[in-house]
């Protein structure tokens, strides 16, 4: 019997000339009607996301399907490629006198022209290519087609949420989910899965939570999506325009999408992003896999995916982009089967895109550096490093400072002085024991509620974060007693417990809660070691095997409670929903906004003075984020006059007689509203609502939200 074999390489030039040529087929068809039909949006979403990394990646010589992470390489080199191609647009094109330099015609057009040149230099890349038995890759296909199970059950679990409220698909999926870790642990999945389970799990958790609501969903968001959809509505970026605009990841990118693929805005920061930050859990995976082993690199992953901070918080945005990157730079880094000047470039080409993607995670990042620089070539002096050399090191930070100082010019420097104003002043602050500082761990442990279910959740927290150090500082004794030579990862992680400790007393504005999640990254897969260190000091020596097998199982079934913790499951099944878990509980009162509260917003944006100001409930502040520049507005930022005022936290309703001027608007969310009293800034009373109707006038209302004037 023939056995049949494929060229992977001139398949996928044929796959990218097929896929190119069935988008632009869609989108030529149906230009007249501006609607691309779902078969051409997903087309363009491959093409897009895919189709540049992958042959970049056969340009230098690298095979994307040797091994599973090398697709995650060509998903990174893909939006390197969008960053360079906005770049080029926007300088290229107003020499010529164009000043829309990022329509739709010239986007596509130099998008095809540029991945043509690709296709033609990985056709003559003269490289041996590698047969791949077909039959192989079918099986692997079928093994692993009942994962996709999970982000369809996300999609469609969504779906009965935004529009029957029923939430009975998403607790099954959440629940279903939890047992993974379990699988693992009785071999009920194998091995070779682990990737394509990661990625699956990873997903759909990423999706549950942003398929909710046809918008954005977050505070900080709101703010990166203002400075996009000025870029789009412009059909041109400029660094000038202010706040992100710097950050072409997020300010330009998601417009390619939107223009492209005949989406708005909020859909592609909601599909794009969410895609790009469930690649992170999977990156940590084939980080620690090399160094501890299959099992403790997929907790490690899940460890990482089942945070609070990676299933529950809003849209990714910047820092959750940047912790993408900074993973594909480890990833490239201790890849050994990348040769020398192959790793440098792609290390070079994602830290652009890292530097692209928010400004806090670069200066992080190079401190943690540095600490790594001086520890390892203090106790490893032999070793070649890659991104513990000097060269690179030296290389970032003129990279990432030379980009702010010519994008965002002075700001840069302002925001960085008034970070380490702010770290001074909080330090004092402990030292002094005046106050403990806000979004500190010290905070957030002290904040939690007298309840038992979330003493539960703090208390698996902080057993994994104990597990987790205890993993680092075994790692440390053993170096120092010299039983193990020190890696570029193990600097690293001793690097980043740095800051990872300072976090529990000062902040800087990072808050610990963000930076507990930016340092799993590199932290995470220790979590594994010191619970093996921890449990292999308490074994029975009578029982090896069988306090083994408990052990693990126990592991196993932590990860699975955490999952279910901090997914809001249990807190569902327990009668006390809880706010951040806006899939389980789409009426709770969040930064997840519905049609018809957005309705409102522009109604009131598109009928208000310019003279006016806007008064509302706590959450709302943040809507209006998407409609005015955060500089002209924002009490948290200033740089103007006060535009908009949170009410109960800004201007308390005692006062609101005697602020209010005519002409003043008061927009309220019935989310927002309570009978019974409650002194959360969060909510206002019905008594409270009764008191601003007083003062003012009713002159909008809809099933979501009502606008008053003064």
């Amino acid at each position: 019997m023939t056995k049949y074999s494929w060229n992977l390489k001139n398949n996928v030039q044929l796959l990218v000339y097929v896929t190119i040529f069935v988008f632009l087929a869609f989108l030529g068809s149906s230009r007249s009607e501006f609607t691309l039909p779902l078969i051409g949006k997903i087309a363009g979403f491959i093409l897009l996301t895919f189709a540049p990394g992958l042959l970049i990646l056969y340009t230098l010589g690298i095979d994307p399907f040797e091994k599973g992470h090398h697709l995650l390489y060509s998903t990174g080199l893909s939006m390197v490629f969008l960053v360079f191609l906005a770049l080029f647009l926007n300088t290229f094109y107003p020499l010529i006198g164009v000043s829309s330099p990022l329509n739709v015609e010239n986007v596509l057009i130099n998008f095809v022209l540029l991945l043509a040149v690709l296709l033609l230099l990985s056709f003559f890349r003269t490289k041996n290519e590698r047969e791949v038995s077909r039959s192989r890759i079918f099986r692997t296909c079928f093994k692993s087609s009942w994962l996709a199970l999970f982000p369809l059950a996300s999609i469609i679990g969504a779906y009965f949420v935004n529009f029957y409220a029923i939430n009975t698909i998403m607790l099954v999926l959440l629940s279903v989910l939890a047992i993974i870790p379990l699988l693992v642990c009785i071999k009920g999945v194998s091995q070779h899965l682990y990737p394509v389970a990661v990625l699956a799990a990873s997903l759909s958790l990423q999706l549950h939570k942003n398929l909710i609501t046809n918008y954005v969903i977050g505070a900080d968001i709101q703010t990166t999506f203002y400075f996009a959809s000025l870029v789009n509505s412009l059909q041109a970026w400029s660094p000038t325009l202010g706040g992100d605009s710097p950050l072409i990841m997020l300010s330009v990118v998601p417009s390619f999408y939107s223009l492209l693929l005949d989406i708005s805005l909020d859909w592609a920061f909601k599909i794009l992003n969410s895609f790009l930050y469930a690649l992170t859990p999977l990156c940590v995976f084939y980080i620690f896999r090399d160094s501890i082993g299959e099992k403790a690199g997929f907790y490690a992953s899940l460890f990482f995916a089942f945070q609070h901070g990676f299933i529950v918080y809003g849209t990714p945005a910047k820092q959750p982009i940047a912790e993408l990157f900074m993973a594909l730079i480890l990833l490239a880094t201790f890849d050994r089967g990348l040769e020398g000047f192959k790793k440098a470039l792609l290390c070079v080409l994602f830290s652009f895109a890292m530097v692209n993607s928010h400004y806090g995670v670069p200066f992080i990042f190079f401190l943690s550096l540095t600490t790594a620089y001086i520890i390892f070539r203090t106790l490893n002096k032999s070793t070649q490093t890659v991104i513990l050399s000097l060269n690179y090191i030296v290389f970032f930070f003129i990279l990432f400072l030379s980009w702010f100082i010519i994008t965002a010019e002075g700001e840069i420097f302002s925001r960085f002085v008034k970070v380490w104003q702010i770290i001074l002043n909080e330090a004092w602050l402990v030292i002094s024991a005046q106050e403990i500082v806000h979004r500190s761990g010290r905070t957030i442990v002290s904040e939690i509620p007298q309840y038992v279910m979330y003493q539960i959740n703090m208390a698996i927290y902080l057993a994994l974060t104990a597990f987790m150090i205890i993993g680092v500082l075994h790692t440390l004794w053993m170096v120092l007693r010299r039983q193990q030579k020190i890696t570029e990862l193990d600097a690293l992680a001793f690097s980043f417990m740095f800051p990872f400790f300072a976090s529990l007393f000062v902040t800087g504005h990072f808050g610990f809660d963000r930076m507990y999640v930016l340092s799993s990254v590199v932290l995470s897969g220790y979590m594994f070691t010191g619970y093996i260190t921890l449990t292999g000091a308490l074994k029975y020596t009578r029982s090896r095997i069988s306090w083994k097998r408990a052990s693990d199982i126990f592991l196993a079934a932590l990860l699975s409670t955490f999952l279910l913790f901090n997914s809001g499951v249990a807190y569902q099944l327990a009668g006390a929903p809880i706010e951040s878990a806006i899939s389980l509980n789409p009426k709770s009162n969040t930064l997840a906004y519905s049609d018809a509260e957005v309705v409102g917003a522009k109604w009131l944006t598109g009928n208000t003075k310019e003279s006016s100001r806007i008064f509302c409930d706590y959450y709302s502040c943040n809507l209006f984020k998407r409609f005015y520049d955060p500089k002209s507005y924002d009490p948290y930022i200033g740089g103007g006059e006060t535009k908009v005022f949170s009410l109960k936290v800004k201007v308390k309703l005692s006062e609101l007689i005697n602020v209010l001027r005519e002409g003043d608007l008061v927009y309220i969310r019935s989310k927002a509203l309570v009978q019974e009293t409650k002194d959360n800034p969060r909510y206002l009373r019905m008594q409270e609502k009764a008191q601003i109707e007083f003062l003012t006038s009713r002159i909008y209302d809809n099933r979501d939200v009502s606008i008053y004037i003064r």
